[in-house]
């Protein structure tokens, strides 16, 4: 008997060990990033879709707007060390509010965060 409920409470954990909680950004390449994401907003409820859309298109376009200016303003044939994406490792909760906690020290003129998709 006793063996019997240490194996059900081990099945019971299992699914928590193996990590299936809420879905993490991955953005190890543009492959896996676009499979987190969309994995991450379909297990969303549809009222937190739009924000979670306004939240990544910012922090990427912070994340791209880096590695730009990094390469353009590189010497020739220097090697440029770009920091792993803000997104990653993120839950879709953790990625819009970092979106707002950028929008709340940005100038009130940045276009992005006025957009009218945006959380309140």
């Amino acid at each position: 008997m006793v063996r019997k409920a240490g194996l059900i409470g081990l099945l019971l954990v299992l699914p928590w060990l193996h990590g299936c909680g809420e879905p993490r950004a991955d953005t190890s390449s543009p492959e896996a990033s676009f499979r987190s994401l969309r994995v991450m907003y379909r297990s969303m409820p549809p009222a937190r879709r739009v924000p979670l859309e306004w939240a990544v298109e910012l922090v990427s376009s912070d994340d791209l707007n880096d590695k730009v200016q990094r390469t353009a303003f590189a010497s020739e044939g220097d090697a440029i060390a770009v920091p792993p994406s803000a997104l990653n490792g993120k839950t879709a909760d953790a990625i819009i509010a970092l979106a707002m906690d950028r929008c709340a020290h940005e100038d009130r003129d940045f276009p992005i965060c006025h957009d009218p998709r945006r959380p309140r």
